[in-house]
């Protein structure tokens, strides 16, 4: 009975023992299982936010209004003199319009999928296409409306250069009826030859003037020999 009571405690550490050491493997399986999921989600993790900030970066593209000269010059094919040049020509209605600033036509067909131009920059782009476009109508209005008024005073000028030649005309008419009812000759001062009235030259000529006959005489003057149908 004594050595039964010895031998019970010992029994009883060697199945404790032997438990011991068959749940181990278990747990230290169970421990890697729960490592390698941890390790796992991590990594799925780091590789989403990876993701997530590739697409970002690739889906955004540059604004042609507001850009900086820096993230201008990264665009392909585009360096510091261009940068500066797209940045003095703003703003930009459509990403065609980098013409403007001296971009080639290549050049903007390979930074197109790259950039974008915001809707403030369409419409002040729009509203400066608007503004000249008056401007020009204006233009060719005003010079239209200046060719006519000066082909009117053009009319009016000779207009009044006819009057005056009918006036002047008619002055000499009267002159002449005048001077050839007081019996006056007119004196050609040219040819120093003097006409009667009737005579196709009387108050004609160009450099002449009405006399007595007798002044004309005595200015050493001639009559005409041109005949006088009333004389």
């Amino acid at each position: 009975m004594n050595t039964l009571k010895r031998f019970l405690p010992l029994a009883g550490l060697a199945v404790l023992l032997v438990l011991s050491l068959h749940s181990s493997p278990a747990s230290a399986r169970k421990s890697k299982k729960d490592k390698d999921a941890t390790a796992s989600t991590t990594t799925t993790t780091t590789t989403s936010t990876k993701d997530s900030k590739s697409s970002s970066t690739s889906t955004s593209t540059v604004d042609l209004n507001t850009a900086s000269q820096k993230e201008l010059e990264a665009l392909p094919g585009i360096g510091a003199s261009k940068a500066k040049k797209i940045i003095s020509a703003r703003p930009y209605g459509s990403v065609a319009e980098l013409s403007k600033a001296g971009i080639s036509k290549k050049t903007i067909e390979k930074i197109t999928p790259l950039v974008n131009v915001s809707a403030g920059g369409q419409v002040v782009a729009n509203t400066e296409k608007a503004a000249d476009a008056t401007a020009k109508a204006g233009k060719k209005a005003g010079k239209k409306a200046g060719e006519m008024a000066k082909d009117a005073g053009e009319e009016v000028k000779d207009a009044g250069q006819t009057t005056g030649k009918a006036a002047r005309n008619a002055g000499n008419t009267v002159s002449s009826a005048t001077a050839g009812a007081s019996g006056m000759v007119w004196v050609n001062m040219d040819t120093k030859v003097y006409h009667y009235s009737g005579d196709r030259w009387y108050g004609k000529t160009k450099n002449g003037k009405y006399m007595s006959e007798k002044d004309a005489m005595a200015a050493g003057c001639r009559a005409s020999k041109q005949k006088v149908s009333d004389k």
